[in-house]
């Protein structure tokens, strides 16, 4: 493809502003085909009194200080050969047809669906919204909301999230400046980090009036293995190590009440170390 190389023009707005105008060629995400769209910015101000976002008097610009803001922003667009992809898609179509696909083959089924949840919070807030229309500020602030109302944990995944959603908006070049680029995780009300001591362990342990449930709380809570694969072991996952150590073997795990013969991840099948005293508990 020809490069196609363009100046672009500079006009004084009556309002008190440096006005520059450009034109980009954009593909269309549907059909494919190549358009020329037309973009336009206000760099500065030629008058004293124009305020800008801050307090207090703008500063004031010369044509030739937003010429060289203009050629900032032409001069890449004159380096390319291919045309930019259009940013005026929406959030939903880019994260449906454009980031889904490169990142959902490796979700497990359990991971799926924690994503869908956490893809249904951005999308009810910002789903609708055309790419170029993002931005930091606003991000950082529904963020900031959701730190009120939701657990560290999904405040932290929904945060890594549009990391993930905007940095592919880079790669495959739907935007120029990454609007989740300076994103901050809020704070976030703390954890449940409460921790029983020795007698009130045994509280429990006694309240458990069948066997069965003596021995799970006390496997549960001397290895720290996941729940789902505390309730998928069997006896036969009671092994004897050649050192004489006890272990448990993790193969299989539930999940809403359905055995699965897996565990959660490849690194997860493995021996799980007993203490002395538990593992005499599981083999009397």
């Amino acid at each position: 493809m020809r490069q196609r190389r363009q100046d672009g023009w500079i006009v004084k707005t009556k309002n008190g502003s440096w006005r520059v105008h450009w034109n980009e060629y954009v593909k269309d995400p549907e059909t494919g085909q190549e358009r020329r769209q037309h973009r336009s910015k206000v760099v500065g101000y030629w008058l004293a009194s124009k305020t800008d976002d801050s307090s207090g008097p703008a500063k004031t610009m010369t044509k030739a200080d937003a010429k060289d803001e203009l050629q900032k922003i032409v001069n890449p667009l004159n380096g390319r050969h291919s045309p930019r992809a259009d940013d005026r898609v929406t959030l939903r179509w880019f994260i449906e047809k454009r980031w889904r696909p490169t990142v959902e083959g490796g979700w497990a089924e359990t991971t799926r669906r924690t994503n869908e949840h956490f893809l249904g919070l951005i999308l009810a807030k910002f789903g609708d919204l055309p790419l170029h229309a993002l931005d930091r500020v606003e991000l950082q602030a529904w963020l900031n909301q959701l730190a009120c109302a939701y657990s560290r944990s999904i405040v932290y995944h929904v945060h890594t999230c549009l990391k993930s959603i905007c940095d592919e908006m880079i790669e495959q070049d739907y935007l120029l400046k990454d609007p989740s680029r300076k994103l901050k995780r809020p704070k976030t009300r703390q954890p449940d980090e409460t921790i029983l001591d020795w007698p009130q362990y045994r509280q429990v342990i006694d309240a458990a009036k069948a066997l069965r449930d003596k021995l799970a709380i006390k496997v549960g809570s001397g290895t720290g293995v996941r729940p789902g694969e505390l309730f998928g072991f069997r006896w036969r996952s009671l092994e004897h190590l050649p050192d004489g150590h006890h272990v448990l073997k993790v193969t299989e795990t539930v999940y809403k009440a359905k055995l699965r013969p897996w565990a959660k991840t490849p690194g997860s099948q493995d021996y799980v170390p007993l203490p002395q005293r538990l593992a005499a508990d599981l083999l009397q």
